[in-house]
């Protein structure tokens, strides 16, 4: 939660803002998280954010800076994942010592 991003849309007209350890979310946010691995490389993870992503009690200038309407802004999300095994290409190449020269 380094970097915050928000759009803003009204009347088809487009307003962002985007700022680098911002104020706006909270400092510390905890989290669990979970997986399980599959044969053949394939992985599932879940994570779980425990406290609100907004920092509602931020109270900057400028406009769209009041978070009180969010009543809760938990994150989490899921993750399908392949692990790609390089020894297996390894082993199917060719030792430079085994190429044949011209």
């Amino acid at each position: 939660m380094f970097h915050f991003k928000q759009k803003v849309f009204v009347d088809e007209e487009k307003t962002k803002y985007t700022a680098w350890f911002s104020n706006r979310t909270n400092d510390f946010i905890p989290s669990l998280f979970g997986g399980v691995q599959f044969p053949k490389g394939f992985q599932v993870k879940f994570k779980y954010y425990l406290r609100d992503f907004l920092n509602h009690e931020y109270n900057g200038g400028g406009e769209y800076t009041d978070y009180t309407a969010f009543s809760r802004t938990q994150v989490w999300y899921i993750s399908l994942s392949y692990l790609i095994r390089n020894n297996r290409i390894k082993e199917s190449r060719a030792k430079p010592s085994e190429v044949a020269t011209l």
